[in-house]
């Protein structure tokens, strides 16, 4: 069983996907509490485009380890390569709130606010900032020129 994770694992890395996915698969088939293997097994889905899968399976991570910074930064991958930015910045944004230290989901976080129209992105962080200091009175202007801003 730890093999079978293992081999998965390094498969994962080197490569081939397909073999990764059957090894991590047999693993899963012995254990399914294996919380390495479902994240080793989205990764490899994630490199080979099976981004439904591979949500499925960091979901399924998640599901067993709630506190996994890597599941839901990995997650947010595959929601960002889906064109879903909202959901990836949501999951970046819960893998920096379990782990404030987690450079890549904090780099993940930000080149996918750079993916978002700039008035819907700047409309949120008006909102927050708003939301936080009402009298702050850029963010309020900001707001007022938003076109549907009432």
């Amino acid at each position: 069983m730890r093999t079978a994770t293992s081999i998965g694992a390094q498969h994962t890395w080197i490569g081939p996907d397909d073999l990764a996915i059957a090894d991590l698969t047999r693993a899963l088939e012995i254990d399914p509490g294996l919380v390495a293997a479902f994240i080793n097994r989205g990764l490899a889905k994630l490199n080979g485009g099976l981004l439904d899968q591979a949500i499925d399976d960091f979901t399924a991570a998640l599901a067993l380890e709630p506190q996994s910074a890597i599941s839901h930064n990995n997650r947010g991958v595959a929601f960002r390569r889906q064109g879903r930015i909202d959901r990836a910045v949501a999951d970046f944004e819960a893998a920096l709130k379990l782990d404030p230290a987690y450079g890549t989901a904090r780099s993940n976080r930000d080149e996918a606010l750079k993916a978002q129209p700039r008035s819907e992105r700047h409309e949120v962080d008006d909102r927050r900032t708003v939301s936080s200091d009402p009298l702050l009175e850029s963010a309020r202007r900001n707001l007022l020129l938003m076109p549907d801003a009432k």
